[in-house]
């Protein structure tokens, strides 16, 4: 009698441990199929920040973002200056790669790739339409400088942002370069002290009691080297 039943009771046995290693396959798969479907969306996340990392310039602009873990630091570059401006750091995740940005002041900057994968996109929150971001493969070399202090300099600085990125002086007929010609030499009386913050649009210099503005002039050949003293 023994020696008959112990067969059947090794061979349940056997199939007892069969069925419980199938089971912990299954319960593993389970497991793991779970930790990559938590884990998916986290590598995506950082993918897509990844591609959007690096140094960019608005086309057209002289915006330069500078976007390093997690963090977007905003400058004002011409070929005379580089100034830091607005910081934002990165606050989520929108669909087709797109990562977002939030400013102190609120302001949320969304990127991403561009079709064909050639370059990126940039849209602010409340904007019409969307800017082009172009790669560069650094920062321009003038913001790791100090920032230019003094009047002349601060007039050197707003005269070559517009003359980089205005696009209406010849429609207006205004002579940019007889401006800087007029006015360049009268920044130092006029505005003595580089806490005035002098300048505003219209060509105008504001310090503390005089105001003055240019006139338009009769055009001339432009092309001469960029701020020559």
């Amino acid at each position: 009698m023994l020696s008959r039943n112990l067969p059947v009771k090794e061979d349940r046995g056997l199939r007892g441990r069969t069925w419980s290693r199938g089971a912990a396959a299954v319960v593993l798969l389970a497991l793991v199929d779970g930790m990559e479907l938590a884990v998916g969306p986290v590598a995506a996340a950082h993918h897509a920040a990844d591609r959007i990392e690096g140094v960019w310039r608005l086309d057209g602009y002289g915006t330069v973002l500078s976007i390093e873990d997690g963090r977007l630091q905003e400058y004002q570059a011409t070929a005379v200056s580089c100034l830091r401006g607005d910081t934002a750091r990165r606050t989520g995740q929108g669909g087709s790669g797109s990562v977002s940005y939030t400013g102190d002041d609120a302001t949320v900057y969304r990127i991403r790739p561009a079709a064909g994968g050639v370059g990126a996109i940039l849209h602010f929150d409340g904007s019409v339409g969307d800017r082009r971001l172009l790669r560069l493969p650094a920062l321009p070399a003038s913001c790791a400088e100090a920032a230019p202090t003094g009047a002349p300099a601060t007039f050197d600085v707003f005269w070559q942002t517009f003359e980089e990125n205005y696009p209406f002086f010849a429609a207006k007929k205004i002579d940019w370069w007889a401006v800087r010609d007029r006015y360049r030499p009268r920044s130092t009386t006029v505005c003595p002290t580089p806490s005035c913050s002098p300048f505003c649009g219209r060509w105008c210099c504001r310090c503390t009691t005089r105001t003055w503005e240019s006139t338009p002039v009769t055009p001339r050949a432009s092309g001469r080297a960029a701020l020559a003293p």
